[in-house]
């Protein structure tokens, strides 16, 4: 049974989304779990504040009340920094309480302020052992995840590689097995269009397009010449072709032939037509087509030739022009070939 390359890129966009789903919630439980330590670090600062106002002086009242008040900011201080750092508002206010009963009363609050901060204390302890156990749960999760995925994608994406590359490489492989829906269709198409050329005489031997006699015989009888729809029409030429005979033999430059004509094909929909004109010429109409839809499909051949990879060994760079027109309803498709031809020989 096929695969279809849609879903297994969608079924891919979800799985990226509860990735970052789990990574979210992993980022949140660390950062609880930092303000949880500092909430520790808070309360034991807290403990070594109440020693230092234990042991005040008192018996120099004018210092002393200077002293206090000191160490009373800083209690203050680190009491809003630990309300800040964890969600215990009921602890809070009662510590706030007994901290100012403490500085009025340092002889006996102190015990009732350190057994509040040893209260809190075991509630942020307790918060930050759950909140591990969920991070380690989250954790182990998400890595499983990530690795039954890359497993189980990186199978399918190399199965959608290889049936790619097969359409890529321009050769004939009856022998392999296709996987994927869409290249499934895409051979299929390929395929009935070759089918349907009954006169062998009218299809050129290397690249399976239609010679120039095939495509206006062709154009004539699916009564493309009647059609009131938008024609455009372009040559395609692969300059330099006598250079490319003295540097390639035969055998490479059929394939850089079979390459071009496989990638104009790719743009072709139903009613369109393309042609392997002669020696170093490729003719493509487009049917019902704007000219900035038109020009933008002819850049993209273009622009996807410059370089041809034949095999391991052998790179072929390729220059690619073309001219293009608007067929008028009055002119024979023969009329304009021969127009552009002579305007790409100038």
């Amino acid at each position: 049974m096929n695969i279809s390359i849609k879903k297994v890129f969608n079924n891919i966009s979800i799985a990226l989304m509860v990735i970052v789903v789990l990574l979210s919630a992993l980022t949140y439980l660390i950062i609880t779990q930092g303000n949880s330590y500092s909430a520790l670090q808070s309360v034991q600062k807290q403990k070594a504040l109440v020693l230092a106002i234990n042991s005040i002086d008192y018996s120099h009242k004018e210092l002393s009340v200077i002293q206090l008040d000191g160490k009373s900011n800083e209690l203050t201080f680190e009491i809003d920094k630990l309300a800040n750092s964890v969600n215990i508002e009921s602890s809070i206010s009662e510590l706030r309480a007994l901290k100012e009963l403490f500085v009025n009363d340092v002889e006996h609050s102190a015990v009732a302020f350190n057994n509040q901060l040893n209260t809190i204390n075991t509630k942020v302890i307790n918060s930050m052992s759950d909140q591990f156990s969920y991070i380690e749960i989250l954790s182990y999760l998400t890595f499983l995840y990530v690795i039954i995925l890359m497993i189980f994608y990186t199978k399918r994406l190399g199965l959608v590689y290889e049936d790619i590359a097969h359409l890529f490489a321009v050769k004939d492989s009856n022998t392999y097995l296709i996987k994927t829906d869409e290249v499934n269709t895409i051979t299929k198409r390929i395929n009935q269009k070759q089918d349907s050329l009954k006169t062998p005489d009218m299809l050129d031997r290397v690249t399976a397009l239609y010679n120039k006699d095939g495509m206006l015989s062709t154009f004539n009888e699916k009564k493309y010449s009647l059609s009131t729809q938008s024609q455009i029409i372009a040559i395609f030429k692969i300059d330099g072709i006598k250079n490319l005979r003295d540097q390639y033999p035969d055998t490479i430059l059929n394939k850089v032939f079979k390459k071009v004509a496989f990638t104009i094909s790719l743009h072709e929909q139903h009613n369109d037509l393309s042609a392997y004109l002669e020696e170093n010429r490729f003719a493509l109409l487009l049917t019902n087509r704007n000219k900035k839809e038109a020009k933008e499909i002819f850049e993209l051949i273009k622009s996807s030739l410059n370089e041809f990879k034949v095999d391991s060994e052998n790179s072929v760079e390729l220059t690619l022009v073309y001219e293009s027109i608007q067929k008028a309803p009055v002119e024979s498709l023969e009329n304009v070939l021969i127009s552009l031809k002579d305007n790409l020989n100038d």
